[in-house]
């Protein structure tokens, strides 16, 4: 529906936007490039040993219209942080 610009101000506005056929497709793109190993790994060489991680009640028990899938990138997190000791 837009490519670089909306009105939206949080995760339910923007899906609220979208045509159902393409929230999970931009949620993915989203999820998987908000954050990568290459930033984790940038906090622990600067002495970072700590991340804070908000997440609300939809990453376990979506409706629409909130998706599935992002449980997967918070577990990749996780996995990131044990590695370099944050």
């Amino acid at each position: 529906k837009y490519e670089s610009e909306c009105d939206a101000i949080d995760e339910y506005g923007v899906l609220r936007l979208l045509d159902p056929l393409h929230r999970k497709q931009r949620m993915e793109n989203h999820w998987s490039t908000w954050i990568k190993e290459a930033d984790i790994q940038w906090l622990a060489t600067h002495g970072i040993n700590t991340v804070r991680v908000p997440f609300g009640y939809w990453l376990t028990h979506p409706e629409p219209p909130f998706v599935e899938g992002q449980f997967k990138y918070i577990e990749k997190l996780f996995n990131w942080c044990e590695r370099h000791s944050v």
